[in-house]
């Protein structure tokens, strides 16, 4: 009999810590699942790269990221250095092409970016870029 109960006790000690387990997994589970419907619903649709009402490419910073659009209409000679200034206050990281009215390539003409200036190249003439600075 002092077996059984023995048993008994321990098995309903186990089957507790078991069952404590598995609601603090669901809590666990619930919690993330709340912390990622936030997220969501933070995000839905509130994300947004620039009001285009009034054009892109003037030089404004885009309203909830930490990127700036450009327009340069005139790239200069090919394979040319040309400087384009930004008002990020930092290093930017790099910088991506939206548009191109040539079939040229923009790229990173080497020189050492500022937290005003960035210097690029492109391998066609007098080409009409749009992009972002980020």
């Amino acid at each position: 009999m002092k077996y059984f109960i023995f048993l008994f006790i321990v098995l309903f000690t186990l089957n507790s810590e078991a069952t404590i387990l598995t609601k603090e997994t669901q809590f666990k589970d619930v919690a993330e699942d709340l912390q990622i419907q936030k997220i969501v619903e933070v995000l839905q649709g509130r994300v947004s790269f620039l009001d285009t009402s009034e054009g892109i490419g003037d030089g404004r910073k885009a309203q909830n990221l930490d990127i700036q659009f450009q327009r340069i209409s005139d790239s200069g000679s090919v394979n040319v250095e040309f400087s384009v200034t930004h008002t990020l206050n930092r290093i930017p990281k790099g910088f991506a092409v939206i548009n191109i009215d040539a079939g040229g390539v923009v790229y990173d003409s080497g020189t050492i970016w500022t937290s005003t200036t960035i210097f690029l190249k492109c391998s066609v003439a007098n080409a009409d870029i749009t992009f972002f600075i980020f």
